[in-house]
């Protein structure tokens, strides 16, 4: 089949394909999207469709094949959903994630004399914090729910 524009030729002929991307390969110029993919090399993080002179994220173009993303969120979600969300945001634009702790409250057995108490998962400061829990460690929305964890101790002992 012969079509009068690139832009028809990519819609008809390659629907899996960027269009923005397929019409600049078409016609042999550099074009970016300000789309976000995922950076095949490192597989961790994202990358832009935007010129690599621009600095982080901006990787260049991607292949044409490759899916694209409205946002850097989106690409994280979408394409590498079994990270870390905010990680993967930070790694995506080299700066360092500063984890502040979810909020949740979870058990700390090393404390009332080894029975455990609850504390809430935070970086630092607050009568009630217990610093950054492991992430296997399960934490629970509020401290009640995580007190009903540890029916053996009393409930005025039950979290700091």
């Amino acid at each position: 089949t012969i079509f009068e524009t690139p832009e028809e030729c990519c819609k008809t002929s390659f629907t899996w394909v960027e269009p923005d991307a397929c019409v600049a390969d078409s016609e042999g110029i550099a074009s970016f999207t300000d789309k976000f993919y995922i950076d095949t090399i490192a597989g961790s993080k994202c990358a832009q469709d935007c010129d690599i002179a621009n600095g982080l994220p901006c990787m260049g173009n991607p292949e044409s094949n490759l899916q694209r993303f409205d946002t850097v969120g989106d690409c994280c979600n979408g394409g590498l959903g079994w990270l870390d969300t905010d990680k993967c945001i930070a790694d995506t634009n080299d700066v360092a994630l500063v984890d502040q702790g979810s909020g949740n409250w979870y058990v700390d057995f090393a404390l009332n004399e080894s029975k455990g108490q609850c504390v809430k998962d935070c970086a630092v400061g607050g009568p009630s914090c217990g610093g950054l829990k492991d992430q296997s460690t399960v934490g629970y929305a509020t401290s009640a729910q995580c007190c009903a964890y540890l029916s053996w101790v009393e409930p005025g002992d039950c979290s700091l």
